[in-house]
Formats: C-alpha cells, structure tokens, sequence
C-alpha cells in the first residue's frame, strides 16, 4: 500500500512543475530583450554625436532691471503737495503727458511777483507817456523820459523771466498749482508719488522711465569664480517666466572693487529686450562662458539627454530596435548645454534624446 502511494506521489510531481522551475521561466522571460514597438518609437528623437570645442559655463542668480543708459529719473524742480497723480507702476506714458497735479507755495510767489510787475509795468507805461508830454511842454527833460523807458525795459525782462519759469513749470489757471509732465516716452517702472504726499525739491525721485528694450540683469560673482569670468564673455538667461526660453546676452561691465557688505563683485549683462518679454524685477538664471585655454574638440552630449541614477550620470545609444546600450557618462568638463567626454562614446552614434528616463528604466527592467 506505501508503494502505491509514494508511485502516486511521484506521478504528481512530474504532471506539475516545481516552484524552481517557474522561476527559471520567469527569468527566462524577464530576460527577453527590450524592443522599441513602431507607435513609440515615432516618438523617439535620435541625435548623432558631435564633437565641440570645450567650453565650460559658471552658473549664477541674478534680477533683472532697466538699463540705466536708458533710464531717466525724474525729480522734481520745486517743493510740493500732490493733488492728482494719473498714472501707476507700469503704465506705458508718452512725452508731455501729464503725469501729476501739484500745489505749491513756490508757484503762488510767482505767480503774486507776476501780478506785481505787471501792475508795475502799467504805471512805468502810463509814466513814460506823461514825461514826453511834457517833455514837448519843456517841463520834463530827456534823461528822465530815458531813466523811466530803462526802468521799464528792466521791469519787462523781469516779467519774461517769471512768464518763462511759470512756463517751464507748466504752472495751470489753478492758483498756485502746476503739472508735471513726462519728459520722455516709456513705462513707468519705478513709482514714489502718491495723492497728498509731499516732496522737496529735486532730492527724491518721483517716477522713472525706461524704453524697456534694453534691460540689464545686474550678477552677483563670489571670489572664487572671479578668474574664470571676464568682460566680453557670453551669457545664456533663463527666467521663470518662460522656462522654455533663453536669451542671449553679453558681460559688459565688471566692478573692480568687492562689495563691503556681501563680499562679491558686481558685474552687469547686457540684453536687447525688443519683445519686452523681460521685466524689471524677474529673477534670472545664468551661465557665464568661463575662461579656458582648452581648445581641444571632445564629444559633447546634451545636458537634457543625461539620466542620474545611483549617484552617477548615464545616456542611452541607439543600435537597433531591440538593442539600446546603457552607458556611464563620465565627463571632463561641463557647461549649462552639454557635458564633454573622452570616452564611451564615439562621434556618430545615435544618442536618444527623448522619453530617455522611460526607456531607461523599462530597459534596467530587463537585464
């Protein structure tokens, strides 16, 4: 009877197979290559590998401002209150707009030595006539018909100039209130005026205006990367605002003396701004060509192509369909677009530069 039952046994193993041996299938199957299926490989860049010329980049912050060449700042010729101020932060204004409404005392006096001098003319005029009538009658004499028309001329000019500085004021009927007008066209990009508050003569800058075609982003440079940064050099800008834009702009000036408080030196970009896409205040990043005496060409692979894991850097090169290397990306210099290697990777191989994380990771599934 154990006989039949162990025979019973053993017939039962051999018609189902083991734990191990489904494991070996599964291995079996795991073990099948990675292949690229038509609809999904229609959507897989490929890029040949080149070889550039080594060039390194230093990332920095940055903000961006109106150019101060095309900046004006607008002070105020006299002492004021603010009755109306008719434009806000970022208006677009055109030259001799009116820009604000303001009382002064200062408008009041000229206005009060004008009425004066014109009285004064009137009787200087009205004298001047008497004295050549009886200049005819023999009862007055030349140099006192001479003195009266000189005392007149002077009394003239006095009123011109007062007429002028009202003038230049932009003085209104109103008593005692003129208006300021915008000296230039542009946007308003700095605004310290409001209804009612009060500002002295030509020490607080009221309002600024600027094109806006031509911005600065003003960079902060640490000691350490001083040698690698030199007028001259290009700069690459991003914003984020438009993450998938970069602009392209210059190194134009550098401090030669570190900041007290911050300890850095301060250089300025420069960047044409026709768009007007750049606003004053949007924080910027950017990568500053370094100076190298490398001229060598190495194999350049674009920085959106690399894969981090693990710790290290890797990229993907197209064979075939079923076949797609995972290589160790093991760089000699980098800069914001490309890292330069010397090996691993040849000139003409087919780097995938796009869904590479996707195919990274299906691929590392399958080994």
């Amino acid at each position: 009877m154990w006989l039949m039952g162990f025979l019973l046994l053993l017939t039962g193993c051999n018609s189902e197979p083991s734990n191990k041996q489904q494991e070996q299938e599964q291995k079996q199957q795991e073990a099948e290559p990675f292949c690229l299926d038509e609809p999904f490989k229609s959507q897989v860049k490929l890029l040949e590998l080149e070889k550039q010329v080594l060039s390194q980049s230093v990332h920095f912050t940055g903000r961006v401002q109106a150019a101060q060449d095309d900046l004006l700042d607008f002070k105020s010729p006299l002492d004021g209150t603010v009755q109306m101020v008719h434009f806000e932060l970022g208006d677009y204004v055109k030259q001799g707009q009116v820009m604000a409404r303001v009382a002064s005392t200062e408008i009041t006096q000229l206005k009060g030595e004008q009425l004066n001098l014109e009285s004064e003319i009137e009787l200087l005029e009205e004298s001047v006539q008497v004295k050549k009538d009886m200049l005819s009658g023999g009862l007055s004499s030349n140099l006192e018909v001479l003195e009266l028309k000189n005392s007149l001329k002077q009394t003239k000019n006095k009123l011109n100039n007062i007429n002028h500085l009202l003038s230049f004021y932009h003085s209104t009927s109103q008593e005692g209130v003129f208006e300021i007008l915008a000296p230039k066209s542009g946007y308003v990009v700095k605004k310290n005026i409001n209804n009612n508050s009060t500002f002295s003569a030509r020490e607080e800058t009221l309002f600024s205006l600027s094109s806006l075609e031509h911005v600065w982003v003003l960079v902060d440079i640490h000691a350490r990367d001083i040698p690698k940064i030199s007028t001259g050099a290009s700069a690459r800008i991003m914003t984020n605002a438009y993450t998938d834009r970069t602009y392209q702009g210059v190194v134009s000036q550098m401090s030669q003396v570190l900041d007290e408080n911050d300890k850095v030196l301060k250089a300025r970009v420069e960047l044409d701004n026709k768009d007007l896409s750049l606003k004053p205040g949007m924080s910027a990043e950017i990568w500053v060509s370094s100076n190298t005496s490398e001229k060598r060409e190495e194999v350049a692979i674009p920085n959106e192509s690399l894969i981090y894991a693990d710790g290290k850097q890797y990229a993907l090169i197209y064979v075939d369909d079923c076949q797609i290397e995972i290589r160790e990306v093991d760089p000699i210099l980098a800069n914001d677009q490309y890292t330069f290697v010397n090996k691993n990777f040849e000139t003409g191989e087919l780097l995938i530069n796009s869904h590479e994380l996707l195919l990274f990771e299906q691929i590392r599934k399958n080994l």
